[in-house]
C-alpha cells in the first residue's frame, strides 16, 4: 500500500430503512444527487500526500450483503499535494424491501480499496457498520424528527376504526355525524372529532407497556398496526397511533416528546406553527390554554385499558406535563414533516403466502407509492392526491377550501364596505366614465358588522357626485392599496377587487351560514388622496362573476348554476344584473338554502387568478395534451438530451445578439433559434434578462414569434425597458398586470403602426465582412498558441519555460549542447521522462543513499569481504585525521579542514620539507601578477651570472663602468691597418690594465679580447635590461640589489617552491582582513620546520594519504566506487563525515544493492542521450532530483519554443498591432450590433400594412383602425386578439404576458407562439404556467433552482401575515415549474458569468455556499470589501417587529439622502417578514413627509427606494441593499431557533435570494451575532446559512466556509517572471486576482491598497475562453464598467523582448487613467422608412399606332395584303397579350371606319390567318388572347391601365387580372368578392361601375381564381392568396 495516498470515508454506521427514505425524499426533493446527513455514505475524501500524478484509479467497495451494493468509482486523476471529495454521483443500490423487513441487527464490514489500472492496491479500508430494523433506528436519538415517519395515516387497519369514531362521533353531534375537520371553521367542532376518536381508542383496550428508563435509544417503536393487532403499546406508541388517526381525518396532529414520556395534540385550525419542530415549551403551552386556545393536548395512555378517564381530564393531564416548562421538551409538526422529506413509512399487506405488498393510500399531497418494478425494489416518488395530472392541477387551482375568502367571505374592519344607493345605479355610474371616488369613513366596525341603514342615509348626498363613502379610515385603506400593489407585483394579477352584491349560503346539516362576494370588478386606487377622496379606475371590461363559490356549492350539494355562465359570457351590463341575481335565487333549496343582498358593495382584495387558470384548464384538456413537455408531465416520460456540443466561436454567425452575450448566454440564444427546449438555469447577476432580451431580439431577426411570460411584473418591465433601449420595444405587446387594459392594448398596437416599414440597412453585409474577418485574425492567436504540434502546445511550453527559468544553466555553451541533445533525440524523450519519474518513486533522493559514490556492476558481492575493506579505510582515514589535525594545531590557525584543503596542507607541508620559500612580499597581488616578469629576470640574470663570470677571468666587474663600445668601435675601424689596430689593441689592454684580475700581464688573443668586449657590452645591456624589470623580484630577493652577480639559478627553485605555495595557500584563504594573519602563522610554521624536525609527522600523512588512494582505488576497482562523488568535501568536517559514512555503508551494507538499482536508471538516461554533466551533478549531489528533472525540462521546453518559431507568424507577433486589432474588433462589432437592430426592424416591418394604401372595410387592417379610434367600443382583449390574431401578430410578434393574462386574453383558437420563455420560473408553480406553455410551440424556462421556490404567501394572505401561524399553503414550498422542468431531464443551458455586484464580496458567498463557486465573478479596482455588518444589540424582536433596526436603517437612509452623491444610488430595504417591512414602510413614508426634498430625489431616482421581505424581493435589486435581520435574544439571553420562512426546508433559498440582490454595497442591521445561533438545534439549512452569513457579514467578508472552497492552481510561468522585474523595480503587486476563475493575472498596487493598473496576459484562463467576443468584447467591457486600468500583454512579446514588455508596464502605471477611454461611442438607432409605392406592377396601357392609314377599297382589292398582315402582327407584338376583339378594333381603325360588316370581318379573319402561327391563342372568359409563343406567365408580373382610355374588361387577358389580383391582396389580404370588384375596377380605371361591370368582374374573377387555383382560394365569399 501506499502510504501517501489516504482514502476516509464518512460512513453512517449505524444504517436502518428511515435514514435509506429520508436520504431518497430529500434527493428528490431538492432534484440533486449530492450526499445527505442520511445517506449510507456521506462523503469520500482522497488525499495526495506526494508530489506525484495518479491517474486511471478506482475505489472498489464490498458492503459483505445483498441488501447494500456500491458501485465503483472512476477517478480519473489526482494531482499532487491535492484532496479529493466525492459527495454526489455516489451509486448505492439498496434492496429496499429486505431492508424494510429486518427483524434483528446485523453487524458488518465496509471493506473499500483503491486500485490503480493494474489493480495494484494503492490503499485499503475496513469500516464497521450494522443495519438495523427500522422500529428500532438508532437515528430517532439524533434526530426526533423522524418519529414522524411512524405516523402512518395510510395504514389500512386505520379504515376500521375510522368507522369506529364516527359511531362515536354520531353519537356526540348527531346533526352532523361526519369528520369535516377545519371547514366547520369551529375549534369546538375540530375538539369533538378529537373526542370521537379518543372514545373510540377507549374500546380498544389497548393494554399500556411501561417505556424503558430512557426511550431515545433503543426503544423499539411500534407502527399502528402493530398496536392495534397486539393491543400493546407504550405511551410514545399510543401517540403515534393517535396522531395517525387525527392526519387521515384531515386535523393536523402534533406529537409531543418530553423527558421519560410523550403524548399528542392537534391544532384546531388549519393555522398552524411554520416550523417543524418545536422546542418552545411555553409556546406549546400558551396556544393551549382556554383564553388563547389553537392547540389541544391529549394524554394518550388514559384511553388505556383499565383507566376510566374522559377526553377533556386527557387534555387536562396533558397539560399538566407542560406547567413546569420542562426540559428536553420537543414538539413535532406533523403534518409539516411530511410536507418536508420526513415521509410516513410504507404500509405492508399480506396477500397470500408468497407475496406482501408495501403501499400508500392516496390521502396526503406528497406521500408514497408503489411503482412496480423488474426486481423487487421499491421505487418511491412524489405523487398527487389523484393520480390524474389534470384533476390535481385543477384541485391546485381551484381553492375550494373555507379559507378562500371568494367562498367564505368575512367582513369587517379591515374590509371596506362601500355606501351605494343599487347595484343598478353604480354599474350605470361606472359604465360613463370608468372612474369612482371614496371617501373613508373611520367606522370602526365590528367583525360581520355592515354599515346601518341610518348611515348610508346620511352619506346619500356624496353618491351623486360620484363619491362613494367606505367604512374603513384612510390607513388601512392605504395599507390594503399597498397589498393589492404587492401582489400585482409579484403575481401579475390584480388582486383589488369592487365586489357587488353578497350571496349568503347554508348548507344542509351546517351549523354555519357563509357569505361570498357575486360580481367583481378590478380596480385600481392611487395611494394619495385628491380633495378628501381616493379615485379609482374601474375596468368595467373584465368584470367577472364568482364562480368559485358556485363551484363550492355544486360540490357540496350538487345544486347547479351552469347556466348562469352562459349570461356570464354575454356582457354584463345593468339590464341583465337583475337576470343574474335572480337565477341564483331560484336555484335556493333544501339542499343549500340561498339569500342575496343587492344593496351591498366591498372594496377588498380577492384571488380570483386561480379561478381564471382553472377554466382555461378545465376547458383545454386535449389542446394541452398535444404540447410536448405537457404530455411529458403528464405520462412523466423523461427528455433524452444528447451530449452538448461544444460551443463553435465559427458558427455563430446569423445570430442577432445586440447586447452584450457571453458564450453561455451565446449558446442559450442559438438553441433557442433551433426549437429547442430547454431550462435556461440563470444564477443572480447572470444576465438572464439579457440573455432573455437577445433571445427575443434574435426570434424577431428570424422572424419568429415569442410569449414572454413572468408573474412578476418587474421581471417583465426589465426586459421590456431593455428592448426599449434598442427601440425595438414597440414590436412587443405588453398584455398584463396594469397594462392588461384595452386602451392600453390598442395604444401600443397603435403606435406600432406608426412605423410603418423601415429599410434595411445596406452597409450591414459590409461590416459583417470585416468583423469576421478580425475575428478571424483575433483567433488565430488561440489556435496557433493552442495548436499541439510537438506534443505540447506553444502556449504551455512558454509556461513551462517561465516558471523553470530559474533552472537555466550559467554556461550558455552548457545549454546549447543540451539544448542540441533534445532536438537530435526526440523520440527519446517521453522515455527520459517515465525514468526520472521512476527514480522520483524511489524510496530516497540519490544523496541519502550511504553508497552514493558507488556504481555496483556486479549482481551479487561478498557483502563480508565490503565491511572489511571499509573497516579498512575507515580506521586509516582515522590516523589519518589525527595527523591532520596535529599538523592543524601546529600551523595553529583556523583552517576548513575539507577535502581539498586538507590535500593543499599536504601540498604545503612537502613543499616547507624539500624546499626554501621566500616570504618577502609573495602574498602581495603584485607578486602573482609579475610572474612571467619574475621568471624573465631570473632567466636574464642566469645569463648574465654566465657573462660575469666569463669577464671575471680577466677582469673585475668595474671594467662594466667603462665604455667598452667605443674600444670596439676604435678597434674594428676598417679603416685602420693590420699594424694600427694591433698597436690599438695593446693600447687598450694598457688602459685596462688596471681593472685586471691580477697584476700580471694579460694574456689574451685579438679574437678573444674582441669577444671579451662583446660580453662586457652584452651584459651591460642585460643590466640596464633587468634593472627596468626586476623591481618586483627584488622585494622578494632583496639581496638583488646589492650583488649584481648573484646566483640567479639558485633563485629558480625558491620562487617556484615560492610560487607553489602563494597558489596552495590563496586556495585555502580568500584575501579579507585576516589574510596576512594566516600568511605569518603559515611563515611562522615554516620557520618551525627549519628549525626542528617533523619528519614523522610529515612522512606519516603522505603515508595516509597514499594508503586512502590505494585502498579507495581497490574499492573503485571491486565496487565501483568513485571518490569524486562524495558531497561532503567541501565540508569543514570531511574527515569525520567520511567516517560517518563509512561507519553506515558498514552496518548498511546491504543498501549498496540499492543504489545499483538507481544507477542503471541514470545509466538509462544517458543511453537516451540525457546531457550527462547534470547526471554528475545530482551524483554529487550539488543537485536534486526535482532540480535535475527541471534542468532537463527547461532544455526541452526550450526546444519546442524554438521549433515553434520557425513559423513566421510567433516571429512576426507584436502585441500593440493585435491591441489594435481588439479595438477594431470592438468598432465593428458595436457597429454591427447597432445594424442588426435595424435590420431586425425592417424585418419585422416589411409585412406591416402601408399608409399609402386606402384598405378595404372587409379587411382586418381597416376593422383594426377603425378599433383603435373608438377605443375598442364592444369588443375585449381577448376578442381583439383572436379576430385580429394575424395583423397583430405580424405588427407586434411578441407579447409580453402572465400566466393569468395570457390564460384570460388568449382565446384557445389562436395560432401557437414559435416560443414561449418563462422567467423567474422558480417561482411559478406548474399548474398556473400549463396555459401559456400549451400556447407555444419550443420553451424555455428560465430561472434558479436555488433561488425562490413558488409559494402560496400572495394568494393566501391578502390581508393578513403571521409569523407564528401559517395554514398548510402558506407554509408549502410547492412545486414550480422550473422543478418539473429538471425532474423531466430538460436540457440546461447555465448561465455562470456574474455581472451585478461590482465588488465580489457581494456575490463571494453565494457562489460559494449555493453555486459551487461556478460563477464567473469579476475583481473591483479599489480591493474593498462591500458587506458591512451593524451589530445592534439592543435590539428586541417584539411580535416580529425590531424598531432598533428599523430606526437605524431610517436613520442610514436620511443619511443617505442628505448626501448629494448617495442621494443617486438606488436604495432597497429587505426585511424577513412583513411586520418589520411595514414598520420600515411608514417610517419612511413619516421621513418623506418630514423632508419634502427627499420624497422628489427618490421620485427622481430612476430605481425609487423599495421595502419588501424575504418572499417578494426576488428580481429586484438596488445600488444599495438595507437587510434587516431583526431576530434577538430573549429576556433571559437566549435565542429562539426559529427565523420565519427561513426555517422551512429549502428555506437558505430565501436568504440567497436577499443577499444576492445588491449592485454596489450591502449593510447587514442585526440583533444577533453568526455565534449566537445554535445549528444543532435545527433541522433544515436555513438557520446554518444564515449562521455562516452573520459571520461571513462579521468578518467583513473574509470568514471562507470551508466546506465550500476549491483550489485552483495557477499557471505561475510569465505572470511570475513578470511580476519579479516589477517588484525588482520597487514595485508592489498582487498575482490572480479574483474569487473566482477569471483572473486578473497581475494587479500593481498605488496608495490606499487600490490598484492602479491591472494587467491580463495570454494566460490558460485567456486562451480557454470559448468565443473571441468572450475574451475581447465582454471582459474587457466588464473590467471597463469597474474602472480598471488594464494593459494586455502577450507572452510571445514578453519573450522576444521582455526588456520592452516592462517599459510599456512602467508607462502604463504613470499615464493618467481617463475614464472616458472606456466609454462606448453611442450608436445611431434612428430608422429609416422604406418609401414604398404600391401596385408597382401597374403600367399605362400603350397603344400601338402605325404610321399609315388605308382606304378600305385598297383591301377591297388585296392591294395591301402582305403589309396588313404585318401590321396585325406588329400590333400583337406590341400590345399582347391582347384580345381578338380588341385587335379587330385596331384593324378597322387603320381604315377609319367604325361600322363594319361580315364581308370586313372575313377580310380581318383573311390578313390575320398567315401570322398565327407565331403565337399562343387562348381561350378565356369573354375571349380569345393572342401571346407570343415564348411567353411566360410566371415572368409576365404586370398589367395594364389607361386613363386616357377605358379598358373594356371583358378584353382584359386572364394574365393581367391574376396579377392585379395579387397585388390587391398582397397588401389587402384577403377580400370579400364586392370589395376585390371595386378595386380591380380602379386599379383598372374603370369609371362606372354598374350591374354588367360587377357582373364581368365576378365572373372573370372567378374565372382567374379557378385558372390560378395554385395561387387563389375562395371561401365564406372572400379571396385571399394561398401560402405558398
Amino acid at each position: 500500500m501506499n502510504e501517501n495516498i489516504l482514502v476516509n470515508i464518512d460512513l453512517n454506521n449505524e444504517y436502518d430503512y428511515l435514514n435509506y427514505q429520508a436520504d431518497a425524499f430529500i434527493k428528490l426533493k431538492s432534484n440533486t444527487l449530492k450526499t445527505t446527513l442520511y445517506s449510507f455514505i456521506k462523503e469520500i475524501i482522497i488525499e495526495n500526500k506526494s508530489d506525484l500524478y495518479f491517474k486511471d484509479l478506482k475505489l472498489i467497495f464490498d458492503t459483505n450483503t445483498e441488501l447494500i451494493k456500491i458501485n465503483d468509482i472512476n477517478i480519473s486523476l489526482i494531482t499532487p499535494k491535492s484532496i479529493v471529495k466525492f459527495s454526489e454521483n455516489i451509486s448505492i443500490n439498496f434492496n429496499v424491501k429486505d431492508l424494510y423487513f429486518l427483524s434483528e441487527c446485523i453487524p458488518l464490514i465496509l471493506n473499500v480499496k483503491l486500485v490503480n489500472l493494474e489493480n495494484d492496491i494503492l490503499n485499503e479500508v475496513n469500516l464497521p457498520y450494522s443495519l438495523f430494523p427500522l422500529n428500532e433506528s438508532n437515528s430517532i436519538s439524533s434526530n426526533l424528527s423522524l418519529l414522524a415517519s411512524f405516523v402512518t395515516p395510510n395504514d389500512p387497519n386505520i379504515t376500521n376504526l375510522i368507522y369506529k369514531a364516527t359511531k362515536e362521533l354520531e353519537l356526540l353531534r348527531s346533526s352532523n355525524p361526519n369528520f369535516i375537520g377545519y371547514q366547520a371553521n369551529d375549534i369546538d367542532s375540530v375538539r369533538l372529532e378529537m373526542c370521537a376518536v379518543y372514545n373510540a381508542l377507549v374500546k380498544e383496550n389497548i393494554a399500556y407497556l411501561n417505556p424503558p428508563s430512557s426511550f431515545n435509544k433503543f426503544q423499539r417503536v411500534r407502527l399502528p398496526n402493530t398496536v392495534l393487532s397486539t393491543k400493546l403499546g407504550t405511551c410514545l406508541d399510543l401517540s403515534i397511533l393517535y396522531c395517525s388517526i387525527l392526519e387521515v381525518l384531515g386535523i393536523s396532529p402534533i406529537l409531543v416528546i418530553i423527558e421519560g414520556h410523550a403524548f399528542a395534540g392537534a391544532f384546531l385550525s388549519e393555522d398552524r406553527f411554520i416550523e417543524n419542530v418545536i422546542n418552545d415549551v411555553g409556546k406549546i403551552y400558551n396556544y393551549s390554554t382556554l383564553g388563547n386556545m389553537k392547540i389541544e393536548l391529549v394524554e394518550t395512555t388514559s384511553f388505556t385499558l383499565g383507566k376510566n378517564v374522559s377526553f377533556n381530564e386527557a387534555n387536562e393531564s396533558a397539560r399538566k406535563h407542560l406547567e413546569n416548562y420542562v426540559k428536553n421538551f420537543t414538539a413535532l409538526n406533523i403534518s409539516n414533516l411530511h410536507h418536508s422529506f420526513v415521509k410516513p413509512i410504507p404500509s405492508y399487506e399480506v396477500i397470500n403466502e408468497n407475496k406482501v405488498d408495501v403501499y400508500f393510500k392516496n390521502n396526503l399531497n406528497h406521500e408514497f407509492v408503489n411503482k412496480k418494478t423488474d426486481g423487487d425494489g421499491l421505487i418511491y416518488e412524489r405523487t398527487a392526491k389523484d393520480n390524474n395530472k389534470f384533476i390535481y392541477w385543477r384541485k391546485k387551482l381551484l381553492d375550494l377550501s373555507l379559507k378562500n375568502k371568494l367562498i367564505n367571505f368575512s367582513y369587517g374592519n379591515n374590509i371596506a364596505e362601500v355606501v351605494i344607493d343599487s347595484i343598478q345605479n353604480l354599474f350605470s355610474k361606472i359604465s360613463e366614465n370608468n372612474v369612482i371616488k371614496v371617501f373613508p369613513l373611520n367606522l370602526k366596525l365590528s367583525k360581520n358588522e355592515f354599515i346601518t341603514e341610518n348611515v348610508k342615509n346620511d352619506y346619500l348626498y356624496l353618491i351623486e357626485k360620484n363619491i362613494y363613502p367606505i367604512s374603513i379610515d384612510d390607513k388601512t385603506y392605504i395599507k390594503l392599496i399597498r397589498k393589492a400593489n404587492s401582489i400585482m407585483e409579484e403575481t401579475g394579477s390584480n388582486a383589488l377587487y369592487l365586489a357587488l352584491g353578497l350571496l349568503t349560503f347554508t348548507l344542509k346539516n351546517s351549523v354555519k351560514s357563509f357569505n361570498a362576494p357575486i360580481l367583481l370588478i378590478p380596480i385600481k386606487s392611487k395611494l394619495r388622496k385628491s380633495l378628501d377622496a381616493f379615485e379609482i379606475e374601474v375596468d368595467i371590461d373584465n368584470l367577472l362573476l364568482n364562480t368559485t363559490v358556485f363551484e363550492f356549492i355544486k360540490l357540496n350539494s350538487g345544486i347547479s348554476f351552469d347556466d348562469i355562465y352562459d349570461i356570464n359570457k354575454k356582457i354584463i351590463t345593468e339590464t341583465n344584473i337583475n337576470s343574474i341575481f335572480n337565477f341564483i335565487r331560484s336555484r335556493t333549496s333544501k339542499s343549500c338554502s340561498l339569500l342575496l343582498d343587492e344593496k351591498k358593495a366591498f372594496i377588498s382584495n380577492f384571488t380570483f387568478s386561480n379561478q381564471i387558470l382553472w377554466n382555461d384548464l378545465n376547458l383545454r384538456k386535449d389542446e394541452l395534451l398535444k404540447n410536448d413537455f405537457i404530455k411529458r408531465l403528464v405520462k412523466e416520460t423523461p427528455y433524452q438530451n444528447e451530449e452538448d456540443e461544444i460551443l463553435d466561436d465559427t458558427k455563430l454567425t446569423d445570430l442577432a445578439i445586440p447586447l452584450g452575450a457571453d458564450s453561455s448566454q451565446i449558446k442559450a440564444i442559438k438553441d433557442s433559434i433551433n426549437n429547442v427546449s430547454f431550462v435556461l438555469d440563470g444564477p443572480p447577476g447572470t444576465g438572464k434578462s439579457q440573455t432573455i432580451v437577445n433571445m427575443i431580439v434574435n426570434a424577431l431577426y428570424h422572424h419568429k414569434s415569442v410569449l414572454f411570460v413572468a408573474q412578476k411584473m418587474a421581471a417583465l418591465e426589465v426586459v421590456k425597458k431593455r428592448i426599449d433601449d434598442i427601440k425595438l420595444g414597440d414590436f412587443c405587446l405588453e398584455i398584463h398586470s396594469n397594462k392588461a387594459t384595452k386602451r392600453h392594448v390598442l395604444e401600443q398596437i397603435e403606435q406600432a403602426l406608426n412605423y410603418g416599414r423601415l429599410q434595411s440597412p445596406i452597409e450591414l453585409k459590409d461590416v459583417e465582412e470585416k468583423l469576421l474577418n478580425k475575428k478571424e485574425y483575433l483567433n488565430k492567436l488561440i489556435e496557433k498558441l493552442n495548436s499541439n504540434l510537438h506534443g505540447i502546445s506553444l502556449h504551455d511550453a512558454l509556461t513551462k519555460y517561465f516558471s523553470l527559468k530559474e533552472f537555466e544553466f550559467k554556461n550558455s555553451d552548457e545549454y546549447e549542447d543540451a539544448l542540441k541533445l533534445s532536438k537530435e533525440n526526440k523520440e527519446s524523450i517521453e522515455e527520459i521522462i517515465e525514468t526520472i519519474k521512476e527514480i522520483e518513486s524511489a524510496r530516497k533522493e540519490y544523496k541519502d543513499e550511504y553508497f552514493y559514490p558507488y556504481k555496483l556492476e556486479k549482481k551479487e558481492i561478498n557483502l563480508n569481504e565490503l565491511k572489511d575493506n571499509l573497516q579498512e579505510l575507515k580506521l586509516i582515514i582515522n590516523e589519518y585525521k589525527n595527523s591532520i589535525y596535529e599538523l592543524s594545531n601546529l600551523i595553529n590557525d583556523d583552517i576548513t579542514l575539507n577535502k581539498n584543503n586538507i590535500e593543499t596542507l599536504i601540498n604545503i607541508l612537502n613543499t616547507f620539507k624539500d624546499h626554501e620559500v621566500s616570504f618577502n612580499n609573495i602574498y602581495t597581488t603584485e607578486f602573482i601578477e609579475n610572474i612571467s616578469n619574475n621568471y624573465k629576470v631570473i632567466n636574464l640574470g642566469i645569463k648574465l651570472n654566465s657573462l660575469l663570470n666569463d669577464i671575471l677571468k680577466y677582469y673585475r666587474l668595474d671594467i662594466l663602468k667603462e665604455d667598452v663600445t667605443l674600444f670596439k668601435k676604435e678597434l674594428l675601424d676598417h679603416s685602420n691597418g693590420y699594424f694600427k689596430r694591433h698597436k690599438i689593441f695593446k693600447n687598450q689592454l694598457k688602459t685596462l690594465k688596471s681593472l685586471q684580475i691580477s697584476n700580471k700581464k694579460l694574456k689574451i688573443s685579438f679574437k678573444n679580447y674582441v669577444n671579451l668586449l662583446n660580453k662586457i657590452e652584452e651584459a651591460v645591456n642585460l643590466i640596464s635590461l633587468m634593472n627596468g624589470i626586476n623591481n618586483n623580484l627584488i622585494k622578494v630577493f632583496p639581496v638583488l640589489k646589492e650583488d649584481i652577480n648573484y646566483n640567479y639559478s639558485s633563485l629558480k627553485d625558491t620562487l617556484d617552491s615560492s610560487y607553489l605555495f602563494i597558489n596552495l595557500f590563496n586556495k585555502i584563504f580568500i584575501k579579507d582582513d585576516n589574510y596576512l594573519i594566516h600568511f605569518n602563522k603559515f611563515k611562522n610554521f615554516y620557520n618551525l620546520l627549519k628549525q626542528k624536525d617533523y619528519t614523522g609527522l610529515i612522512t606519516s600523512i603522505n603515508d595516509y594519504h597514499n594508503q586512502i588512494i590505494n585502498l579507495e582505488n581497490k574499492l573503485t576497482y571491486l565496487y565501483g566506487y568513485n571518490s569524486k562523488l562524495l558531497r561532503f568535501d567541501i565540508s569543514n568536517t570531511y574527515l569525520e563525515n567520511y567516517i560517518s559514512l563509512l561507519n553506515n555503508q558498514i552496518e548498511n551494507s546491504k543498501d549498496i544493492y540499492n543504489v545499483n538499482l538507481i544507477n542503471s536508471l541514470l545509466d538509462k538516461l544517458i543511453e537516451n542521450k540525457f546531457y550527462e554533466p547534470l547526471i554528475t551533478l545530482y551524483r554529487r549531489g550539488d543537485i536534486s532530483l526535482f532540480t535535475l528533472h527541471q534542468r532537463y525540462l527547461l532544455s526541452y521546453y526550450k526546444t519546442i519554443i524554438s521549433t515553434y518559431f520557425n513559423d513566421p507568424y510567433f516571429i512576426e507577433f507584436n502585441g500593440l498591432l493585435f491591441n489594435e486589432a481588439i479595438k477594431k474588433y470592438n468598432e465593428y462589432l458595436d457597429e454591427y450590433n447597432a445594424l442588426l437592430i435595424k435590420e431586425t426592424a425592417s424585418r419585422v416591418t416589411k409585412n406591416y400594412p402601408l399608409d399609402s394604401i386606402e384598405y378595404a372595410k372587409s379587411t382586418n387592417v381597416y376593422k383594426l383602425l377603425k378599433l383603435i379610434k373608438n377605443g375598442g367600443k364592444n369588443t375585449s382583449i381577448r376578442n381583439i386578439l383572436k379576430d385580429y390574431e394575424d395583423i397583430i401578430r405580424n405588427i407586434t410578434p411578441i407579447f409580453f404576458m402572465s400566466p393569468l393574462s395570457a390564460a384570460q386574453y388568449l382565446s384557445i383558437d389562436n395560432k401557437k407562439f414559435d416560443i414561449v420563455i418563462f422567467d423567474e420560473a422558480s417561482q411559478i408553480k406548474t399548474c398556473e404556467a400549463l396555459g401559456a406553455i400549451s400556447r407555444g410551440n419550443s420553451l424555455i424556462i428560465a430561472g434558479d433552482p436555488e433561488q425562490m421556490p413558488p409559494s402560496n404567501f400572495f394568494k393566501t394572505n391578502v390581508d393578513n401575515y403571521q409569523d407564528e401561524f401559517l395554514n398548510d399553503d402558506t407554509c408549502e414550498d410547492l412545486e414550480s415549474l422550473l422543478d418539473d422542468a429538471l425532474t423531466l431531464n430538460m436540457k440546461r443551458n447555465r448561465l455562470l458569468w456574474h455581472y451585478r455586484s461590482e465588488s465580489e464580496s457581494l456575490i463571494k458567498f453565494s457562489n460559494n455556499y449555493f453555486y459551487n463557486h461556478s460563477l464567473l465573478t469579476f475583481p473591483s479596482p479599489n480591493n474593498e470589501n462591500k458587506i458591512f455588518f451593524k451589530y445592534l444589540p439592543l435590539g428586541v424582536n417584539d411580535n416580529g417587529v425590531n424598531r432598533v433596526e428599523a430606526f437605524e436603517i431610517v436613520k442610514e437612509v436620511k443619511r443617505r439622502f442628505s448626501d448629494e452623491n448617495l442621494s443617486k444610488l438606488s436604495i432597497g430595504i429587505i426585511t424577513f417578514n412583513i411586520k418589520q417591512q411595514e414598520l420600515i414602510e411608514d417610517l419612511i413614508e413619516d421621513l418623506f413627509a418630514q423632508y419634502p426634498s427627499f420624497y422628489k430625489k427618490n421620485e427622481e431616482n430612476k430605481d425609487k427606494i423599495f421595502v419588501k421581505n424575504l418572499e417578494n424581493v426576488q428580481g429586484d435589486e438596488r445600488d444599495v441593499i438595507l437587510f434587516s435581520i431583526g431576530y434577538s435574544k430573549n429576556k433571559y439571553n437566549r435565542l429562539n431557533n426559529f427565523f420565519g420562512p427561513l426555517s422551512l426546508e429549502k428555506g437558505e433559498r430565501r436568504l440567497n435570494v436577499a443577499i444576492t440582490r445588491s449592485r454596489k454595497e450591502m449593510i447587514i442591521y442585526s440583533s444577533i451575532k453568526g455565534n449566537d445561533i445554535d445549528v444543532d438545534k435545527v433541522k433544515n439549512n436555513g438557520a446554518k446559512v444564515l449562521k455562516d452569513f452573520l459571520k461571513y457579514a462579521e468578518l467583513g467578508g473574509n470568514y471562507l466556509i470551508s466546506e465550500y472552497d476549491e483550489t485552483v492552481n495557477y499557471e505561475e510561468g510569465v505572470e511570475k517572471s513578470i511580476a519579479n522585474d516589477l517588484i525588482k523595480l520597487g514595485y508592489d503587486l498582487d498575482l490572480n486576482i479574483g474569487d473566482s476563475k477569471f483572473k486578473i493575472n497581475i494587479a500593481i498596487k498605488g496608495i490606499n491598497n487600490e490598484y492602479l493598473l491591472g494587467i491580463i496576459l495570454d494566460s490558460k484562463n485567456y486562451l480557454n475562453t470559448l468565443t473571441c467576443r468572450d475574451r475581447n468584447y465582454v471582459q474587457p467591457h466588464i473590467l471597463d464598467r469597474l474602472n480598471w486600468k488594464i494593459l494586455r500583454i502577450y507572452t510571445l512579446d514578453y519573450y522576444k523582448n521582455k526588456d520592452e514588455v516592462i517599459a510599456d508596464i512602467l508607462r502604463a502605471i504613470k499615464t493618467p487613467f481617463d475614464l472616458s477611454i472606456n466609454k462606448t461611442n453611442p450608436v445611431n438607432l434612428n430608422f429609416e422608412k422604406e418609401v414604398i409605392t404600391p401596385y408597382q406592377n401597374k403600367i399605362e396601357y400603350m397603344k400601338f399606332v402605325p404610321n399609315v392609314k388605308y382606304k378600305y377599297e385598297s383591301v377591297i382589292e388585296d392591294v395591301t395584303y402582305n403589309r396588313l398582315s404585318m401590321l396585325l402582327s406588329e400590333y400583337i407584338d406590341y400590345e399582347a397579350p391582347i384580345s381578338k376583339q380588341v385587335l379587330y378594333a385596331r384593324f378597322k381603325e387603320l381604315f377609319d371606319i367604325s361600322r363594319t360588316g361580315t364581308r370586313f370581318e372575313r377580310i380581318f379573319e383573311k390578313h390575320l390567318m398567315p401570322v398565327l402561327n407565331n403565337y399562343q391563342i387562348k381561350n378565356e372568359c369573354f375571349d380569345s388572347f393572342y401571346y407570343p409563343l415564348n411567353f411566360d406567365e410566371n415572368l409576365y408580373q404586370i398589367y395594364r391601365s389607361s386613363t386616357s382610355d377605358q379598358r373594356d374588361i371583358s378584353f382584359v387577358s386572364s394574365v393581367e387580372i391574376r396579377n392585379a389580383l395579387k397585388d390587391i391582396l398582397k397588401y389587402q389580404n384577403d377580400l370579400e368578392l364586392n370589395e376585390v370588384i371595386k378595386m380591380l375596377a380602379n386599379l383598372f380605371n374603370l369609371k362606372v361601375i354598374n350591374n354588367n361591370v360587377s357582373n364581368k368582374l365576378e365572373k372573370l374573377i372567378n374565372f382567374v381564381v379557378r385558372k390560378y387555383n395554385e395561387t387563389f382560394e375562395i371561401y365564406e365569399n372572400k379571396i385571399k392568396l394561398k401560402k405558398p
